[in-house]
């Protein structure tokens, strides 16, 4: 994810560059354990961000800087489940400025790399949980003797990897893909009234072009909000593209279907039972049955 990227409430990966040093089960201080360590670009030290609206629940200075994080709602994992996900982040050089309690909106910057602790080189340990925290010390020891967050999950079951940068061949990650509302008949119209409109080749992605103002194109559909829009499937120039939901932008025109109402009026005071009578009406024949 990028930094201030926001598909609310889907679990995203953490950081803009996906490289790992040691992955899940690692020889060195990994056995037994689903942790990776990330290391972004491996420039320097680089940041980590909210992958969800979050809490900081437990904090630890004493062993490697760890902080421990809990979703404020459940949240769309990349493997379909819907639930609430707690990870620890450990070795970065300076955690003074964090305090339990302390509140992160998805996008925000939550954590950087560093080397505090049993580190060899600048790097985020990464241990993902499923569930909310329970309180107390958030790991156990495992049978290898390596510590690890209760509940571990492999955390590629759980983020999406949107407009990150896989630098390291390692798992298989899932790009979330918004649902869309379809009208993919080709008769349902968007009207482009905004002067300076951008179209992208995906929902929030990079901008490609302008849509021309005052013209009408097909609509076929439009996404759930990302980045605070809900998300038009339009046609352009023979290519399926999206443009940003907005009344002052653009104007969906959906087909009118005309629907015949034929309306039965009869007035019956005193009905003997049982009565099974046909009612004929405009050349309809409806039969009434009282029992």
């Amino acid at each position: 994810m990028k930094r201030g990227q926001v598909i609310k409430d889907v679990a995203l990966f953490p950081m803009e560059v996906l490289a790992i040093s040691q992955g899940m089960y690692g020889n060195f201080s990994h056995k037994g354990s689903m942790a990776i360590d990330i290391i972004g670009s491996g420039g320097g030290i680089e940041d980590a961000y909210a992958p969800f609206d979050c809490t900081l629940v437990w904090r630890d200075s004493l062993s490697g800087n760890g902080l421990c994080f809990q979703s404020d709602r459940a949240v769309l994992w990349a493997n379909g489940t819907t639930d609430f996900v707690t990870f620890v982040m450990w070795h970065m050089n300076n955690i003074s400025a964090y305090r339990v309690g302390q509140k992160f909106k998805q996008g925000e910057k939550i954590y950087e790399e560093g080397m505090a602790g049993r580190a060899t080189g600048n790097h985020i340990h990464f241990n993902v949980a499923k569930g909310k925290y329970g309180g107390g010390y958030p790991l156990v020891r495992n049978s290898s003797n390596v510590w690890v967050i209760k509940n571990q999950v492999e955390p590629m079951s759980v983020f999406f990897v949107n407009d990150t940068v896989l630098r390291t061949p390692m798992y298989q990650w899932e790009i979330y893909v918004p649902k869309v509302e379809f009208n993919r008949d080709g008769t349902a119209k968007i009207k482009i009234k905004a002067n300076v409109l951008n179209y992208r080749k995906t929902p929030n992605g990079e901008r490609v072009g302008l849509l021309p103002s005052n013209v009408e194109l097909s609509y076929l559909g439009k996404t759930n909000e990302i980045g605070g829009y809900e998300w038009a499937e339009i046609v352009y120039e023979n290519e399926i593209v999206y443009c940003a939901l907005n009344q002052e932008w653009n104007e969906v025109v959906l087909p009118v279907k005309e629907v015949e109402k034929i309306v039965i009026k009869e007035v019956v005071k005193e009905v003997v039972k049982p009565l099974d009578e046909t009612i004929e009406k405009n050349g309809m024949k409806v039969r009434v049955v009282i029992t």
